[in-house]
Parts: C-alpha cells; sequence; structure tokens
C-alpha cells in the first residue's frame, strides 16, 4: 500500500486522546460553536435553504467533537 499506509498515526493508540488533542479538541468545539451563532443570525437572509443545509452540518460536526472531548 505504499508510502501513505505507513506514514498513518504508527505508534498512536486509535481513538485515544492525548493532552495535545485535548487543546486542539477544544480549540475546535469553541471554532464550531462561534460558527453555529453567527449561521443562526444568518438564517433569515436569502439563501436561507442553503444556510440551513450549512447550519445542520456544523451542528452535526459540532455533536461528534463533543463525544470526541468526552472519551
Amino acid at each position: 500500500m505504499g508510502k501513505g499506509k505507513e506514514r498513518g498515526n504508527k505508534g498512536k493508540g486509535k481513538g485515544r486522546v492525548t493532552s495535545s488533542d485535548e487543546l486542539l479538541i477544544e480549540e475546535l468545539f469553541n471554532h464550531v460553536q462561534d460558527y453555529n451563532r453567527r449561521l443562526k443570525n444568518l438564517l433569515a437572509s436569502s439563501d436561507e435553504l442553503l444556510i440551513e443545509e450549512l447550519f445542520n452540518h456544523v451542528q452535526d460536526y459540532n455533536r461528534r467533537l463533543k463525544k470526541k472531548k468526552e472519551t
């Protein structure tokens, strides 16, 4: 399978969150929360369907981050 397979997360436990990962997850979580607030403010615009779809996607991503943060 070549280089790509060998260069993965070699030596790291799958599904484990290290302390450095926790900081990154916290930062990403905060960014997603900020985007959620912004998207809520944009829902009344003329591109409502597109914005609502994006909002739902961000909400889903936010739930995944929260689960990752809790593990």
